[in-house]
């Protein structure tokens, strides 16, 4: 799931502020917009994890998203940004499900900085070993379902993104340093999910 902050706005006659998001739920479900106080948009956070749209309107509210990160884990939640399973569709691209595929590469960081990640890029171009891909790539032909993308150099790397956007590129993160030890709460992260926003 991705959650994105569509609009914050102030609701005269009510006195209030509210921020308008967006559920973009991975599993082909209809997107969902919901209207957020403040303490909705930390109740998310706990919930749903730091996603990008939740701590911009957070930012909004005047709640320090670093704050919201800590809860987010002091919960027990481990789930949200986790490595998984890379399954890439047959052009070769693949996004986690709960990567912001939107943000600009000044946004990104700062996101992936605030919730205690650092990231690399890797591109064809720059990997020797896949000559003919980058043959076939500068002729027009953009699949890259061949492509291995090369891991950086460290321990803990995993895959967030495979794009070909301009060039194919692969996006690495891993957390900045390791999270303090919580207890990870074993939940149907999907049936959660329905629930809470149903």
């Amino acid at each position: 799931m991705i959650i994105t902050l569509e609009k914050f706005i102030h609701i005269a006659h009510q006195r209030r502020d509210t921020a308008q998001i967006r559920l973009i739920d991975d599993a082909g479900e209809p997107d969902r917009l919901l209207w957020l106080t403040a303490e909705e948009v930390e109740d998310y956070v706990a919930m749903f994890g730091p996603h990008h749209g939740l701590l911009a309107a957070a930012r909004h509210y005047g709640m320090n998203p670093a704050d919201l990160v800590t809860a987010h884990r002091i919960a027990g939640r481990c789930d949200f940004y986790a490595s998984m399973p890379v399954v890439r569709n047959p052009e070769g691209l693949w996004q986690h499900p709960e990567h912001p595929a939107t943000l600009n590469p000044a946004e990104l960081h700062s996101w992936l900085k605030v919730i205690g990640y650092e990231y690399r890029e890797t591109r064809l171009d720059t990997e020797p070993q896949n000559a003919s891909l980058l043959y076939c790539w500068k002729q027009g032909d953009t699949r890259i379902p061949d492509w291995e993308p090369l891991k950086p150099r460290g321990k803990g790397w995993y895959l967030v993104s495979i794009s070909n956007v301009g060039m194919a590129k692969a996006l690495w993160v891993r957390p900045v340093k390791a999270p303090a030890k919580v207890n990870c709460r074993s939940s149907d992260r999907m049936s959660r999910d329905r629930r809470l926003c149903a």
